[in-house]
C-alpha cells in the first residue's frame, strides 16, 4: 500500500468553451515544438448517454525523444507526454492538465531519464503557463 499519494500532474482552467479550448491547448503545444502523436476525443469513444467532455493529446518534442530512444529502446511506454482537456463538472470549468514527467520517468531509476523529465516538464509548464496568462500570441 502507498501512503503518500505521488504528484503526477499540474494543470490550467481554461474558461467555459471546451472546443476552444482543444483549440488553444493544440496551437500552444504546436508553438513550444511539441509534435501531436495522437488526439483523441475520449467522448466520442465513451457510450454517448452521459459521455464526458474528455480529449486526451499524446506530444513529443522529436530531439528528446531520440534522445531517450538512445538510452531505453523501451521508453516509448512511458514517454511521450500526455495532456487532457477535461470539463470540471462541479465549476463547470474546462481544464487542461499536463503529465509531470519527471514523475512519471522515475519509474526507470535512470538518471538521464530524470534529466530528460525534467527538461520536458520544464516546456509543458511553459505551455501551462501560457493558457493560464492568456499570453498564445493570437
Amino acid at each position: 500500500m502507498i501512503d503518500d499519494q505521488v504528484i503526477y500532474s499540474f494543470k490550467a482552467e481554461l474558461g467555459g468553451d471546451f472546443k476552444a479550448a482543444i483549440a488553444q491547448v493544440l496551437e500552444a503545444l504546436k508553438k513550444a515544438e511539441f509534435s501531436i502523436l495522437s488526439d483523441a476525443d475520449l467522448g466520442s469513444i465513451l457510450p454517448a448517454a452521459g459521455a464526458p467532455e474528455y480529449h486526451v493529446i499524446s506530444v513529443c518534442r522529436p530531439k528528446l525523444m531520440q534522445q531517450a530512444l538512445k538510452d531505453d529502446p523501451d521508453i516509448g511506454l512511458l514517454f511521450p507526454s500526455q495532456v487532457i482537456v477535461r470539463r470540471d463538472p462541479q465549476r463547470n470549468v474546462v481544464v487542461a492538465a499536463f503529465i509531470d514527467l519527471v514523475s512519471v520517468l522515475a519509474l526507470t531509476n535512470n538518471p538521464e531519464m530524470t534529466r530528460l523529465g525534467w527538461e520536458e516538464r520544464g516546456q509543458l509548464e511553459r505551455v501551462r503557463d501560457a493558457l493560464a496568462g492568456g499570453s498564445l500570441g493570437h
